[in-house]
């Protein structure tokens, strides 16, 4: 009977952050699902460390490998993003031969929609994530310069390697450069050896704005054409969902 009041009352705690559009605190959970701070804390940690649950900052939010079945609206804008971004994202992949992809803004974190990636560089695809800092990738400086507002000073930056910056205020400024030269640029700063590229896409419906990047080592990027790409794919891209939103 103890077991099956365990899994009922994870079960409760997982329908009400599937039900949250933000990342939820403890204190709120547990007012919300009336339960003692020390169960939902107890909770969290299995469900956590089941992958059903994850965190932003010292909040917590449903796993990105429920969002599809907690949040069916937002996975079907997600389907209908990528059935637009993929023929640039295609063309993008055969000009530069690297990962490319495009990704949203999620809890300030960067989430990547989608994701080409060729065979030689599948390792390092392993050692990234679904859902990633915003901080330290290009795609995330990417979405807080255009959306994200102000680094929230309540949230350490993570450091993720030495090259990572933690400084809110050096970030403050990293995200003014990249409004003014409409890129971004991330060099080691999230996994070492994989440097990345990216662009924003304004005016996406249900998005607001997307990112479409490339990432690799760093001397490839600087020295093929990666950034005249990338920006190409972003314009192309932004034409593309124009003329899809006057169609509809």
């Amino acid at each position: 009977m103890e077991r099956i009041g365990t899994l009922a009352k994870a079960m409760i705690v997982l329908r009400t952050l599937a039900t949250s559009s933000e990342p939820v605190s403890l204190t709120t959970l547990a007012r919300q699902v009336q339960m003692p701070k020390s169960t939902v804390h107890r909770l969290l940690a299995a469900l956590e460390a089941d992958d059903l649950v994850g965190r932003t900052g010292a909040d917590y939010r449903v796993a990105a490998t429920l969002r599809p079945y907690a949040q069916p609206e937002r996975a079907r804008h997600f389907q209908w993003l990528r059935r637009m971004a993929t023929p640039h994202l295609l063309e993008l992949y055969e000009n530069t031969r690297q990962i490319v992809s495009i990704a949203v803004l999620t809890d300030r974190q960067a989430e990547y929609v989608m994701t080409l990636c060729p065979r030689t560089h599948t390792k390092a695809l392993w050692r990234t994530a679904e859902l990633a800092p915003a901080h330290c990738t290009a795609a995330g400086k990417v979405l807080l310069a255009y959306q994200g507002g102000p680094p929230d000073l309540r949230i350490p930056l993570r450091r993720h390697t030495d090259r990572t910056i933690t400084d809110p205020g050096v970030l403050e400024r990293r995200l003014a450069v990249v409004r003014r030269q409409g890129v971004a640029w991330c060099v080691e700063e999230y996994v070492p050896g994989l440097s990345a590229i990216a662009v924003p896409v304004l005016g996406v419906p249900n998005f607001g704005v997307v990112a479409v990047g490339v990432s690799g080592p760093i001397t490839l990027l600087q020295a093929g054409p990666a950034e005249a790409a990338v920006r190409r794919a972003g314009h192309e891209l932004t034409v593309t969902l124009r003329t899809a939103r006057l169609a509809g």
